[in-house]
């Protein structure tokens, strides 16, 4: 298994080996409010079943069993549900992820005629995507774990529908006590998303990405670092307040977009926790900017 492992990583190394030119932007929503009120900057920490998302090799990390249900509300109205565990067992660290993202009133907009002519909508369809996560995270020696994670894709636009699938790898490196290096390439292997019921029925390209990060804990508290090579950063800090208690925030700059500020706040007993994000999206205006996350989470 861990030679299987070595390979996975291997392939972090590598330039972008996937589908790169188009970017399906539905498969960057970050997944969960403690990750999104850091300004996602989470590669460095997974630490909680989210890892399926941010980074396979911190299921390794994970001392027991844990389920985290998310419900989010973004800027382009889409409704998005996370649901993933994960599940520390015998034969290792197990990842299960399954999300959804839904919008069912995009409007239809027919190319005008000529310049002259304003467009208007003949009528709305629904977009709706699924991804299912499978994912495995290993030690290697101390301090250093290994993970990967599969995914099933799928999409439905009205009548519609592309189905495919992609590997991501990660490394989560405890260099020093408390503080922790990471590295993720997403989509690193990808079938690319083949469309059928159309006319032509084209493929829809998967793009790659790496990601980088640091992450360190002062005393109680955590700060963390996080930057994708295609130009966008990211950094965030959680504060404890008592030892059920947690507040942060993060900035997220995304290449040529503006800023993205978050706020957060957790409680979080052990067995259960409860944790809400705001993000807010500096280019658009206050009323729309405005994006909610809301996480549970069990111990099993």
């Amino acid at each position: 298994m861990h030679k299987m492992m070595w390979v996975f990583v291997c392939l972090c190394c590598l330039p972008a080996l996937a589908w790169a030119d188009n970017t399906l932007a539905y498969l960057d929503n970050p997944m969960g409010a403690r990750a999104v009120g850091m300004g996602s900057a989470f590669v460095a920490v997974a630490d909680d079943p989210t890892a399926v998302f941010w980074n396979p090799a911190g299921l390794a990390t994970q001392h027991f069993s844990r389920l985290k249900f998310s419900y989010q509300n973004d800027i382009f109205n889409y409704t998005n549900i996370y649901m993933c565990a994960g599940i520390s067992s015998p034969m290792g660290k197990f990842g299960l992820g399954f999300t959804s993202n839904q919008n069912g009133m995009l409007l239809q907009v027919p190319t005008p005629n000529n310049e002259r002519e304003r467009p208007s909508s003949t009528g709305s369809l629904s977009d709706l995507a699924m991804t299912t996560y499978l994912a495995y995270g290993s030690t290697l020696r101390q301090g250093l774990m290994v993970g990967a994670t599969a995914k099933v894709l799928y999409r439905q636009l009205a009548s519609a529908s592309a189905l495919g699938a992609a590997l991501d790898g990660g490394i989560l490196f405890h260099f020093v006590r408390g503080w922790s290096l990471g590295l993720q390439g997403k989509n690193l292997l990808a079938t690319g998303m083949q469309w059928s019921g159309t006319s032509n029925n084209p493929k829809d390209a998967v793009s790659s990405s790496i990601e980088l990060g640091l992450a360190g804990h002062l005393g109680d508290h955590l700060i963390a670092l996080a930057y994708n090579l295609n130009g966008t950063g990211a950094c965030g800090a959680e504060y404890k307040l008592n030892p059920s208690l947690w507040v942060r925030g993060g900035l997220q700059w995304p290449l040529g977009q503006a800023a993205r500020y978050s706020l957060g706040t957790s409680l979080d007993n052990g067995d259960f926790s409860l944790d809400y994000s705001l993000r807010i999206d500096t280019d658009a205006n206050l009323t729309d900017s405005l994006e909610h996350t809301l996480s549970i989470g069990f111990k099993i």
